[in-house]
């Protein structure tokens, strides 16, 4: 009687477990693209983990349902076939990108299948691929807004899960990390020298904010040297040289294989550089009038190659010294009641050694015969005596019509909130030390809109601050007043009419 028992129990308990079984199972698939709206393309992502579609679902009496997350692949797709059969809301969610769409309500019994989203990422990547060389453009987006460019990445590896966690960046070369506000809306090569004979797959990342935006995967197969003829541009529009005796520059940008033999021309006359061992490679020049430069033929071990018809210019511009006196640049140190002097180089210190020091450069228009109607430019030139780094784009230009003298320091220096910042556009030149026979990194920047201003109010004594941004750049000198070389003082020029002999 007691087995009779046991057995009935037993039947029950199985019974009740098939029914368990019997709960239907997730079978419903969801699937789609995230579309950018301007080009019609998928949006690149990370392989995984950075952005997802989040689904909701829209249970009674539950405001708050667990999100349930499908991951979205490195082409901008993402699929489950694992979804109850329900109504969900879903939406993209993390990632580099902007949504301003609506949330999407999806009854998988009835709409369920494919859905697409159109977002906008922070920026747009477009890269070609040449042997090791890899040429990028960063463009702007409607999202880019005032975003910094953070970081940018070259990255490569042996298959095709490319990013920056996932990348052959143990490899010299292979991770190629550059920073520039400079770089948006312009091309860059890089060259992954290190990049392995064979098959790779190469991709380029840029980061505005905590993620990444990603170029699509190029498969490429590198070869030990680069046998295509060679090819070459110039770069370098709107570089300024004042009228002295300074040299300005243009650039060439070569692809294939070095060295190269350039010829070029301004129009007039040409010029020929041979065995050139870099791909990007600088060329002094000194026109005495606005002048623009073109490649004429470039060749290397293979041949002669193909040139670009773009043009550098190199503007000219004459400097009015007897309407800008220059007070003088200082500079002060945090958190320091300590007064500097005015020295013939003013030093600025990073975050590196707990201190950061700003330039001061005063002005007095006093004497000049300028209003806000003239038709002139102005411009802040300054030089880097020394730097580790190209800081061009790593300095702010604040403004105030608060003077400095040379008892500034951080306890008395002007309030900070009569300073406004300067929207600028800075031009890198170069010149020449003629003492030395040593490059000057020369800096240009347009400061017309605020100088203007001044003008509009009667105001003709001002004060600017440069603040340098860069942490590692251990310290930065430009000069001051007092240095022996008038190129490295700084300076308030006009661009006004062609300058010519």
């Amino acid at each position: 009687m007691k087995k009779l028992i046991f057995i009935y129990i037993v039947c029950l308990l199985t019974l009740n477990s098939c029914l368990n079984d019997n709960y239907e199972q997730p079978d419903q698939t969801i699937y789609g693209n995230l579309i950018d709206p301007l080009t019609g393309e998928n949006v690149q992502s990370k392989s995984k983990g950075q952005l997802v579609i989040r689904l909701l679902e829209q249970i009674p009496d539950n405001p708050n349902p667990e999100p349930l997350d499908i991951q979205v692949q490195k082409d901008g797709t993402f699929r489950s076939d694992r979804i109850f059969t329900g109504t969900y809301k879903a939406f993209p969610y993390r990632g580099a990108f902007v949504y301003t769409g609506d949330t999407v309500e999806i009854n998988t019994a009835i709409n369920g299948g494919r859905i697409d989203f159109e977002l906008t990422p922070l920026i747009r990547i477009d890269v070609s691929v040449r042997n090791r060389d890899i040429t990028y453009k960063l463009n702007a987006t409607e999202a880019t807004g005032d975003l910094a460019l953070k970081g940018v990445a070259a990255m490569y590896n042996s298959y095709d899960e490319v990013d920056e966690t996932s990348c052959s960046a143990s490899r010299t070369g292979s991770y190629n990390s550059l920073t520039s506000q400079s770089q948006i809306g312009v091309e860059n090569t890089v060259t992954l020298s290190k990049m392995p004979v064979g098959e790779n797959y190469i991709r380029v990342g840029a980061r505005l904010s905590d993620t990444w935006n990603y170029s699509k995967i190029i498969k490429a197969v590198i070869t030990e040297k680069d046998s295509l003829p060679p090819a070459v541009k110039f770069v370098g529009n709107n570089n300024f040289s004042p009228a002295n005796d300074s040299a300005s520059f243009i650039v060439a940008v070569f692809q294939g294989e070095p060295p190269f033999d350039l010829v070029y021309s301004d129009g007039e006359k040409e010029y020929t550089k041979e065995n050139i061992n870099t791909k990007r490679d600088t060329l002094f020049v000194k026109p005495e009038y606005t002048t623009s430069y073109f490649p004429v033929s470039v060749s290397n071990f293979v041949g002669n190659g193909e040139v670009s018809s773009e043009l550098a210019t190199v503007n000219v511009f004459a400097i009015k010294d007897e309407f800008a006196n220059s007070f003088d640049a200082y500079i002060h140190e945090h958190n320091s009641s300590s007064i500097y002097d005015t020295e013939p180089v003013v030093a600025f210190k990073s975050s590196t050694d707990g201190y950061q020091r700003r330039a001061f450069i005063a002005f007095d228009l006093t004497n000049s015969d300028l209003n806000d109607s003239s038709e002139d430019e102005f411009f802040i030139s300054y030089s880097l005596v020394y730097s580790h780094h190209d800081l061009a784009n790593s300095f702010v230009l604040e403004g105030t019509e608060e003077l400095v003298d040379n008892s500034l320091c951080w306890k008395n220096q002007p309030a900070e909130e009569s300073y406004s910042h300067i929207h600028t556009t800075i031009n890198q030149a170069y010149g020449i030390d003629k003492d030395e026979n040593t490059l000057i990194r020369k800096f240009d920047i347009n400061a017309t809109d605020f100088v203007k201003e001044l003008l509009d109010k009667g105001v003709k004594k001002f004060s600017l601050r440069l603040t340098c941004l860069e942490k590692n750049a251990y310290y930065v000198k430009i000069g001051s007043m007092r240095h022996d070389n008038e190129d490295f003082r700084p300076k308030l020029m006009i661009k006004g009419q062609v300058y010519k002999e």
